[in-house]
């Protein structure tokens, strides 16, 4: 993330620290480089070694608490200029800090529901509660997961631009794969094709690229989030690609179905072509119905029923999930009421959210159909980032 939309997510800090009512969001690590809090992405382009804590106030301060050696590193982001030091103990100076703020809520990083909001270890609570022991502020502490989803899913002009360049590059990448696949190529083919594309653009993949991209072609492919395999793509099949690029810190997350004309078709069969067109008319009734405040499994649950009433089974999933500096950007999803997701269902969408929009229907006798979109909610309603996919790619190898 640049400098110049650091200084713009930690502007948005106070906002929503008011609005959700919060006095004080509290971000405590150590030896960041090797457990990295997944909030510190949002504030700061550097890590730390001694114990240190991240500050914000809904008054606006910003106070950074950290080891004497690692404050020259803090100093030349530029982002921060209250930083205050120690060499043996953290525990004076924090909880001076915290008394001088005198909050009546403390904001942790900690939440049963959403992982980027769940960054605080057991060891480092430990250390925080014995450090505000018998001051009454450790029993003031909060879950910072409405902060988090606020600030990590109210997409900037500047973070929204860089998103829409990593899903152009991998519409890019997809055309490149239209133009060059055929039967008899293995999945692991597919991807190696794909990943020496993203290599030869300088970027990297969105997620790990054993399994980025996913390649799934035949009937007998895995299930989502596999390692392409040896399988072969085979006349008659459909295969089916979920891959991201990341693009200067920013993700895209996008799927594609082809199908492989058998000998003597011209066509997909009516079966594969009411499958996908199924999956297509989901994913529109879900986007023409997407607007702020509505909860998330709402519209989870528009998709879900009209696949259902189309005579398949519902998908083992969420239909869509946010997408930023992560593929998975945490908190607000569009999902169904399944214990996994905890309160999730539940949260309320909001303007600048972006998300994807990923309904699948598995075939027996074919493969998995399924396409990815990505949108981006607005004050009214939502726009494509991507250009969705309303026809199946036919690949034709006679």
């Amino acid at each position: 993330m640049s400098i110049h939309i650091m200084k713009e997510k930690i502007a948005q800090i106070p906002v929503i620290l008011k609005e959700k009512n919060i006095d004080l969001w509290l971000t405590f690590v150590r030896e960041s480089d090797t457990i990295k809090d997944p909030a510190m992405d949002i504030f700061i382009d550097r890590g730390v070694t001694w114990q240190s804590a991240f500050i914000f106030a809904k008054n606006g301060e910003k106070i950074v608490i950290v080891g004497s050696l690692d404050a020259d590193n803090i100093k030349d982001s530029g982002l921060f200029e209250d930083i205050r030091t120690y060499v043996a103990s953290i525990k004076d100076t924090l909880k001076q800090t915290i008394c001088e703020l005198n909050p009546e809520t403390i904001a942790i990083n900690r939440s049963s529901n959403d992982v980027m909001s769940d960054g605080l270890t057991c060891g480092m609570f430990e250390i925080l509660s014995d450090t505000l022991k018998g001051t009454g502020f450790e029993d003031k502490f909060v879950s910072s997961e409405p902060i988090i989803s606020a600030l990590r899913g109210r997409k900037t002009k500047n973070e929204t631009e860089k998103i829409k360049k990593a899903v152009e590059i991998t519409e890019e990448i997809f055309d490149m794969v239209t133009k060059n696949i055929k039967p008899g190529m293995t999945e692991k083919e597919v991807a190696e094709m794909i990943l020496n594309y993203v290599k030869k653009r300088g970027l990297t993949t969105a997620w790990d690229s054993q399994h980025c991209p996913g390649v799934f072609a035949t009937v007998e492919a895995a299930a989502a989030h596999a390692s392409p395999s040896d399988r072969k793509i085979t006349k008659g099949s459909v295969m089916h690609i979920d891959f991201g690029v990341k693009y200067e810190g920013y993700c895209s997350d996008l799927q594609r179905t082809w199908y492989f004309l058998a000998d003597n078709e011209t066509q997909a069969p009516l079966e594969v072509k009411k499958a996908f067109e199924t999956v297509r008319d989901s994913i529109k009734a879900a986007f023409d119905a997407i607007k702020p405040g509505i909860e998330g499994r709402f519209i989870d649950k528009i998709s879900r029923d009209y696949i259902i009433e189309q005579g398949y089974e519902e998908y083992p999933h969420a239909l869509g999930h946010q997408v930023g500096k992560s593929t998975h950007d945490g908190a607000g999803l569009l999902c169904p009421e399944w214990e996994r997701y905890g309160n999730l269902p539940y949260l309320k969408i909001e303007e600048g959210q972006i998300y994807t929009l990923e309904p699948r229907i598995n075939l027996n006798n074919y493969g998995a159909i399924t396409m990815e979109e990505i949108i981006k909610v607005g004050k009214d309603g939502a726009e494509f980032l991507s250009n969705p996919q309303t026809e199946l790619i036919l690949i034709d190898s006679a």
